[in-house]
């Protein structure tokens, strides 16, 4: 442009312009009863700027209530995202200068502070969606005339435009698309509908908004929502009101806490990650001298995500918090301070810190429970899950120690089925028999002379007599079974299991998403690919749980397993 036109007649301060970051948003406008599109360049600019946030050629072309508009869309996004130090923001239509006025009113001041935040946050505004709207300097979206043309204009265009923002002031109610209509009342939802848009989930982005005016509405809803529209409410202070009303409320905080276990204990990382960072550790401790028993359950069930995802440095506070209500909370409720302490001694797992004897509190707990489940076995009465869950926590501790442990290993092993109804409850049958889980594990580690053990242990935990029952229910196996299965046939050379193996896998497309276990599934599926001489294969799958491991959202307990993958791709074979 500035080689083949002169911009200085329209631009004097082109050279300060050209060094600015630049976004174009469609304005929707009438004239006698049509619709016709325009565009409204807008821009954030080095320096105090040209003195005004548009031209003076473009002063001919909006009336007084547009040039209204456009002051208060750069005011309600400042609010939103104040404007850097010497910073100014900018805009003109994308129209030829004209000595009548193009622009009446003032429903481009929506559009305007959309992009007007695009700028000012660097973020793109979505392909396929636009904004009408008038607007207060305090962001508040006002009613405005012509919504119907408007409306007929985006549909007329369906593959361009998806969805449009509207005033809720209008009357009109969200609709399907194209366009789906999003009726918003201020500036900040009608940003975060243009961050988060996306036309296939358009009525859940509606409950999300309304979610964030109505506590009981965000507790019972909060788990079923995309994990990053619940992170960018939060980042963006969205979530904070009704965070505040929430804590204060016991019966609202303990739903909420439900349903944060729920999806920590089922094994829903990424929505519960988001839900765990909505409050944080300052509301906890302000809200334990009223709700303890809540806020130590929080920080529990905040604990076992940490160990799932492996993050040692962000356990640290749910356990320090978690400790100090503990004396508190043994007078309420035993049962959740032995969840804690479970937990407890997985993150010293975690940290890779693996010794026999155990934490003393741990140790005093699991005394008066063995009391409580030898008077419970006097009435008949053997099963005690919260004691046998426990023995599991100490059988994998004792594994872990290495083969030196193993007869310590098998004893925690049989007290945890014991104590957890072993054949007699069938509400515990998964529970029972992962125990027989952590002991193949040991098996394995134990060395060749173990094998025969170990595959009738492998058996007991799949509830299988032998391989061909394996393989018929291979489809329905947990992730935890895939994982000892790989290890199992990588470590004996079985050859037709492991071949089935290998082609089922390979027919299946398993979901082995960015989470623990599948990266030591990935590796130990490198191993058996070395053992059969497929080569390529093993590399791939060194290659893909080194992906794993090295995926976001997972701490440093799963990143060095990492060196696993590596190992396997620098295999000398």
């Amino acid at each position: 442009l500035s080689r083949h036109a002169q911009p200085e007649r329209l631009f004097p301060n082109w050279n300060i312009l050209v060094r600015g970051r630049w976004h174009s948003v469609p304005i929707l406008l009438t004239h006698r009863g049509a619709g016709y599109l325009r565009f409204l360049i807008i821009g954030r600019i080095p320096g105090t700027g040209p003195g005004s946030l548009w031209p003076d050629w473009a002063d001919n072309l909006m009336d007084a209530g547009a040039k209204k508009g456009v002051c208060h869309a750069a005011a309600a996004a400042a609010a939103i995202h104040p404007l850097p130090k010497g910073q100014s923001l900018f805009a003109y239509p994308l129209m030829a200068p004209h000595p009548c006025a193009c622009i009446t009113d003032g429903s481009l001041a929506l559009p305007a502070a959309l992009g007007f935040l695009a700028v000012l946050t660097k973020t793109p505004l979505p392909d396929g969606l636009a904004a009408t709207g008038g607007m207060g300097p305090d962001g508040v979206v006002s009613k405005i005339s012509g919504l119907d043309e408007k409306l007929r204009l985006a549909r007329a265009s369906p593959n361009v435009f998806k969805g449009l923002i509207c005033p809720l002031e209008n009357g009109l109610r969200a609709t399907d698309g194209p366009p789906t209509l999003l009726p918003v009342s201020d500036v900040g939802q009608a940003w975060m509908f243009a961050r988060l848009f996306l036309p296939e989930k358009a009525e859940s982005l509606m409950l999300f908004s309304r979610m964030l005016k109505t506590p009981d509405l965000f507790v019972r809803n909060a788990a079923a929502m995309p994990a990053p529209w619940i992170a960018w409410a939060d980042g963006n202070k969205q979530i904070r009101p009704v965070m505040d009303r929430i804590l204060k409320d016991p019966d609202l905080f303990s739903e909420l806490t439900n349903r944060f276990e729920q999806a920590v204990y089922q094994g829903e990382a990424a929505v519960a990650a988001a839900v765990a960072d909505l409050p944080s550790f300052r509301d906890l401790r302000a809200a334990s001298a009223a709700w303890p028993l809540l806020v130590f359950k929080w920080c529990s069930a905040g604990l076992s995500l940490c160990n799932h995802t492996g993050k040692t440095a962000a356990a640290a506070p749910y356990i320090q918090t978690a400790r100090k209500l503990l004396p508190l909370v043994k007078k309420a409720n035993i049962e959740e301070v032995a969840g804690f302490l479970n937990h407890y001694l997985v993150a010293r797992h975690n940290r890779y810190d693996f010794h026999p004897e155990i934490p003393s509190d741990l140790g005093e707990l699991v005394s008066f429970l063995e009391e409580q489940h030898r008077m419970q076995c006097a009435t008949g009465c053997a099963t005690l899950p919260v004691l046998g869950r426990i023995y599991g926590t100490l059988a994998q501790n004792f594994a872990f120690c290495g083969p030196g442990f193993l007869t310590e290993t098998e004893n925690q092993v049989r007290l945890a089925r014991r104590a957890l109804g072993e054949g007699a409850t069938p509400e515990y049958d998964a529970e029972w028999r992962r125990q027989n889980n952590y002991l193949c594990y040991a098996l394995l580690d134990a060395g060749a002379k173990h094998h025969k053990r170990a595959r009738q242990t492998l058996f007991d935990y799949l509830a299988v007599t032998g391989w061909g029952e394996v393989f018929a229910k291979l489809p329905d196996f947990t992730q935890w079974q895939h994982a000892l299965l790989a290890r199992f046939l990588a470590d004996v050379p079985i050859e037709k299991p492991r071949e089935h193996y290998v082609q089922w896998v390979a027919a299946s497309r398993l979901n082995t998403d960015s989470f623990h276990p599948w990266q030591l599934w990935c590796f130990n599926m490198g191993r058996l690919a070395l053992a059969m001489r497929k080569k390529e294969a093993a590399r791939n799958w060194f290659t893909r749980s080194l992906e794993i491991c090295m995926s976001a959202g997972l701490g440093p307990t799963v990143r060095v397993m990492g060196l696993l993958g590596l190992s396997g791709m620098f295999h000398p074979d």
